[in-house]
């Protein structure tokens, strides 16, 4: 009989045994309310994701345009800034009457920062010093020339292929004494 016993199996109801299996002991409606409640809690699961994934794009597409326009605003600051700048370094040798320091300086503001292209012109829009397609001694374009005589302080604009470029006058203490204009790559 102890070998019977032993061979009995796990959860097997025998004939006057009082023991039940665990699936006949829990009532039916118990199956079917555990089963409801995991798939509720399946569904609020993915539809919980779903919004938060909604609530993460529309983040992270705001923290984009709050980034490209901070990244706007700190390159015009940068252009003005560096165009002041050129503008003070061109009035010293402008006024010295020393043209070839003046293309030196411009070169070397070049190669060492993200000016891809310069120009410095007198007032009435001579060139003096030029790393572009037009020569030293040439003249600024009319349309240029009108709007750079007119400028009082650093303008920045954006050229074509999306290049920001800075058009800031000259000056000293004596007064106007031409236009620099720098076109920025950044690299």
């Amino acid at each position: 009989m102890k070998n019977s016993d032993n061979e009995r199996k796990e959860g097997e109801v025998v004939a006057g045994d009082t023991r039940r299996s665990f699936r006949a002991r829990i009532p039916a409606y118990t199956i079917r309310l555990l089963a409801l409640i995991g798939l509720a809690l399946l569904i609020w699961k993915i539809i919980a994701v779903n919004v938060l994934e909604g609530r993460h794009e529309r983040e992270m597409e705001s923290l984009r345009d709050s980034t490209a326009l901070l990244m706007e605003e700190r390159t015009t600051i940068l252009a003005q800034m560096t165009g002041e700048a050129v503008a003070s370094m061109a009035a010293l040798s402008m006024r010295a009457g020393n043209e070839q320091y003046l293309q030196e300086r411009s070169e070397r503001l070049m190669q060492r920062g993200p000016v891809d292209e310069y120009v410095i012109a007198d007032t009435r829009g001579r060139i003096l010093a030029t790393s572009g397609k037009t020569k030293t001694g040439e003249f600024l374009a009319e349309n240029l020339q009108r709007m750079a005589s007119a400028l009082t302080e650093p303008v920045v604009d954006v050229i074509e292929g999306g290049l920001p470029r800075v058009v800031a006058p000259i000056e000293d203490d004596d007064g106007r004494l031409g236009t620099v204009i720098l076109t920025f790559r950044f690299r």
